[in-house]
């Protein structure tokens, strides 16, 4: 609140991921390592679920200042390890769900480093964990029901598919270690068409040189 927008509001995400189209979930989440990106998770579209707001396909965990082994050997051995076989049950304290949802689901995990740690003799992040329930929907208070921390909803109206790949394209920006199943890419182009000129051509052609019909 009264701080200035970060790099890119959600806004201009939507206008800038027009023309793409998003890929996923993925069979192998895709995995980076990377320094604090320039955006920040205030600058996701979301907010507080409250437990008499309808049904949820997507929604997020958010959680403060977790203790963690910032180790690669645990972030590539364990934690990835776990997502990619789809078991976020098995999932260190602080990054799994508080219980298992009765559907399937996927889940994105965005770990950045806390800017300000209690102590110096241990790593500590904030952990943002993006549900996926695979196209099923859950009420809102069983979301709630499953979250650890705080749990968020995303706020983009109707417009669904342009806003999901935006919101995707603010969560790479985040930085940080990552797990994300959804990819953005190019949509391939239409295949180009004969322009009139070639037409015409074509059709001369075929009047010229075409074989001759005779009337029985």
């Amino acid at each position: 609140m009264g701080q200035k927008d970060g790099a890119m509001t959600f806004e201009e995400a939507c206008v800038h991921v027009n023309g793409q189209k998003l890929n996923g979930p993925l069979h192998k989440p895709l995995k980076s390592d990377r320094p604090l990106g320039d955006i920040s998770l205030g600058d996701l579209p979301v907010r507080n679920i409250t437990v008499h707001g309808g049904k949820l396909e997507q929604f997020a965990d958010v959680i403060l200042n977790v203790p963690l082994d910032a180790s690669a050997s645990f972030w590539d051995n364990t934690v990835y390890n776990l997502c990619a076989q789809g078991k976020y049950r098995d999932l260190p304290e602080g990054l799994r769900l508080k219980s298992e949802p009765t559907a399937p689901y996927s889940m994105q995990i965005f770990m950045l480093p806390s800017s300000n740690p209690p102590d110096d003799q241990q790593s500590y992040f904030h952990i943002f964990k993006h549900i996926y329930m695979h196209q099923n929907k859950l009420n809102c208070k069983e979301c709630v029901e499953l979250c650890q921390g705080c749990p968020l909803r995303f706020d983009w109206g109707s417009h669904a598919r342009i806003c999901v790949m935006a919101l995707n394209l603010l969560q790479d920006k985040l930085g940080g270690k990552q797990i994300r199943l959804w990819q953005l890419s190019a949509k391939l182009e239409k295949k180009p068409t004969l322009d009139q000129v070639a037409r015409e051509e074509g059709y001369r052609f075929i009047r010229d040189f075409g074989p001759l019909h005779h009337p029985l």
